[in-house]
């Protein structure tokens, strides 16, 4: 008899029971790495279930071993989509890389932090009625399921820090490195001040310090390549040992050749920014999408338009963002639905636009929702609107100040209209009544590079 949901995943498998039990623990703590563990459990689920039906799936991607075992006939078209639910719900949990990022309010980071906890609880529903059809078609089993959800209380993440310092256990101290990692974002999250207390920065240091100390650790006894590159990303942040770069870049570079999917991402970064080495950076990414981290098909959209590694091929491009708005890349979302408005690269279609640029914002990107609300949902015109009333109230207390400014102005010097003529032959002989007042934002919103 099951008597609880860790019960029931180490009844399917060891390496189920391990992954699942890591993603309870991290649920609430570190949602970002617990869905990282619940996508382990399904594609851990996904192999099993190949051997037990000899499906070969090779080196596929997950969500092609799923539809390969559902055109096998040998899983349901409701398992099928329990699994795509379980991956979609995991996709944000992959490590964001330091390339093209945009940078994230603390109300975005906020949200973020919301519906990675949203994903990882749903996932853990999702992945338990997965691991209920598992153990039926292993097990043979047909009676009824009744089991209790494990909790992880706020003591035993104590005996894990204490036992993570005193003893020699590699996975204690990865566990430990995360929870001060979590801790620090949780404070993060919560610290609602504008400008941060040298208390509030010394703990934030001490806890990042303490999670890269176990991290170490941790690798050093026993080889963990996610250790490893947690710990390198540490430095790379500039957190601790500043003057170990190289030493972080080598172990980056030793995660992604042992196929450590962000680490492949990561170091591609490299290899095309700095060391300027076009083939291999290539190859990592297509690695990264290998294992999962769907950003590779934004970094490789990128890689076919800037015109560095070979002429621009925009229809290869366009067809990997494509790729990763199938796997809801948001990224590739907010770029493709761009391309959409804009008619860059593909034929304008403004619906389509919108879907995409909703859904990027759904899942947290910045930029897409501030370009959708500003050129989709008219923000730029009431901007400017705004803006041309403001300068009217201004003007109507100020009088003879149209006159005033017209003697001063150069007739000579391009327009301030930022139409590229003259002022003499564009705007000079209309009221500054009439001169378009263009809004700060919509001035410097960045374009659709293609």
């Amino acid at each position: 008899m099951i008597k609880t949901d860790l019960e029931l995943a180490s009844s399917v498998s060891k390496a189920v029971g391990e992954s699942y039990e890591d993603a309870v623990e991290f649920t609430t703590a570190l949602p970002a790495y617990a869905l990282i563990r619940y996508r382990d459990v399904l594609e851990s689920v996904c192999e099993q279930l190949g051997k037990e039906y000899e499906v070969n799936l090779g080196k596929l991607q997950l969500f092609e071993q799923i539809n390969k075992l559902t055109d096998a006939g040998k899983i349901t078209f409701g398992f099928k989509d329990r699994c795509h639910r379980l991956r979609i719900l995991c996709n944000p949990g992959a490590h964001r890389s330091i390339f093209l990022n945009q940078e994230e309010s603390p109300d975005e980071s906020q949200d973020e932090a919301d519906r990675l906890l949203e994903n990882a609880l749903e996932a853990r529903k999702v992945a338990l009625w997965i691991l209920e059809g598992l153990y039926r078609i292993t097990c043979k089993f047909k009676g009824d399921f009744s089991y209790s959800l494990v909790k992880i209380e706020t003591q035993e993440w104590r005996d894990l820090l204490f036992e993570a310092t005193v003893e020699r256990d590699s996975n204690k101290k990865f566990k430990a490195g995360l929870w001060c990692e979590a801790e620090a974002k949780r404070r993060e999250l919560a610290y609602k001040f504008s400008i941060a207390t040298q208390e509030y920065q010394i703990d934030q240091d001490f806890l990042r310090k303490l999670a890269a100390s176990f991290y170490y650790g941790s690798y050093k006894l026993k080889q963990n390549i996610e250790a490893a590159f947690r710990y390198a990303k540490l430095i790379q942040l500039g957190i601790i040992d500043k003057d170990k770069q190289e030493e972080a870049k080598a172990l980056i570079e030793m995660a992604a050749k042992a196929g450590h999917g962000s680490a492949c991402d990561l170091y591609a970064v490299d290899l095309y920014t700095e060391q300027k080495d076009y083939i291999n950076a290539e190859k990592y990414w297509n690695l990264a999408i290998q294992n999962n981290v769907t950003r590779g098909y934004f970094c490789l959209y990128i890689f076919y338009t800037e015109g560095n590694a070979c002429s621009p091929q925009p229809e290869k491009a366009i067809a990997y963002l494509e790729k990763g708005v199938e796997q809801d890349c948001r990224d590739c979302l907010s770029t493709l639905g761009r391309a959409y408005f804009e008619g860059e690269y593909v034929a304008k279609d403004d619906e389509k636009a919108r879907v995409m640029l909703t859904r990027a914002s759904e899942l947290g990107h910045g930029k897409a929702r501030l370009y959708l609300k500003l050129m989709l949902d008219g923000g730029a015109e009431q901007l400017q609107k705004d803006f041309q009333a403001i300068g009217q109230m201004l003007l109507a207390t100020v009088p003879g100040r149209q006159a005033e400014q017209s003697t001063i102005r150069d007739p000579y010097a391009f327009c301030s209209c930022q139409s590229g003529k003259k002022f003499k032959w564009c705007c000079m002989g209309k009221s500054i009544m009439e001169e378009p007042i263009r809004s700060p934002l919509a001035l410097h919103l960045p374009r659709f590079q293609g």
